[in-house]
């Protein structure tokens, strides 16, 4: 539909331009707009670009509040929403600062919490949690690997460096899941480009395997320059996961066969992860396999000696 506006759109706003909510509902069906929070739509040619997600948030966004949580790392165009939540409108996380209580109105989730000044920034109008303070939350509250994902996809898209983090640790002394958020700091990195391949990471590091290095760049002769999602340069082992998001189209999947192919020509040796591989046996297939490749390529251990044991003299 040509007519409707290209801004985020209330039912109050749709009702104004002759729309009703059951109307409003068949151009969701039809694909014309996206409803992209509870009581906010979008035409679907609108890029979600930081300052649009604002602009949607500060249509339904409660006074003297602030956004946080999966809102706020929504807002920072970091999407690690549980994708059980990606099947419906996203709900507003918000917290009240100061003495304001907290909100109470449907489809949002409300709290108080301890924000310096300095941790609430505002984009377009809307104060939200800073990207730092953002990823802290959320590591804090998520399982291990998805705490992992957060703290990496700050780094990779907002610029957050690990030192950022390890200075923030000091607001978290004896909050919950700190323990976790201090571990998971060290192990922190801004190269991986999607949430999943940080929970490969961690599923490798949990099982006391070795930590493999991100972004593994390998030059293939006929090929050029190609990239593993992770890799053991010495041992030339690689893990991609490999994921149907990655892949738009046929050639997508092609390239990355004839890729892993070329490697594996090359001597490397490639273990592919997928969604379903991360749970029960089929977690464990994929980790012992790596554990006995990783044993399998292990430099041999040097003599205690360079020429050799040394001959013992009789007196």
């Amino acid at each position: 539909m040509n007519t409707l506006p290209m801004t985020p759109l209330t039912l109050t706003d749709l009702a104004a331009l002759g729309l009703s909510s059951q109307q409003a509902s068949g151009l969701v069906r039809l694909g014309v707009l996206n409803r992209v929070l509870r009581g906010v739509y979008l035409h679907r040619d609108v890029p979600p670009t930081i300052e649009i997600r604002a602009a949607c948030i500060a249509k339904v966004l409660p006074d003297h509040a602030v956004v946080c949580d999966h809102t706020a790392a929504w807002l920072w165009a970091v999407d690690c929403q549980p994708h059980a939540a990606l099947d419906a409108p996203l709900d507003l996380d918000v917290v009240r600062v100061g003495g304001h209580d907290r909100t109470t109105r449907s489809g949002i989730h409300g709290g108080k919490r301890d924000l310096r000044a300095e941790e609430i920034w505002e984009v377009g109008g809307v104060r939200v949690s800073s990207p730092v303070r953002t990823a802290c939350d959320l590591a804090c509250r998520r399982g291990r690997r998805q705490a992992l994902g957060v703290l990496d996809a700050f780094m990779h898209s907002c610029g957050v460096s690990k030192d950022d983090y390890r200075a923030m640790l000091r607001r978290f002394g004896g909050r919950r899941g700190c323990t976790q958020l201090r571990e998971l700091v060290e192990y922190a990195d801004g190269r991986p480009e999607s949430i999943r391949e940080s929970w490969v990471r961690m599923e490798i590091i949990d099982a006391g395997l070795p930590v493999p290095e991100p972004q593994v760049w390998v030059r293939v002769p006929e090929l050029g320059r190609r990239r593993l999602d992770l890799g053991y340069r010495g041992r030339w082992v690689g893990v991609e996961y490999d994921g149907d998001e990655h892949h738009t189209e046929d050639e997508d999947v092609e390239s990355d066969e004839n890729r892993r192919h070329a490697l594996e020509r090359l001597g490397w040796y490639i273990i592919v992860v997928r969604k379903e591989d991360f749970d029960g046996p089929r977690l464990d297939r994929w980790l012992q396999e790596l554990r006995g490749v990783l044993a399998e390529r292990s430099p041999a251990r040097p003599p205690r000696y360079a020429c050799g044991e040394r001959r013992r003299t009789r007196r």
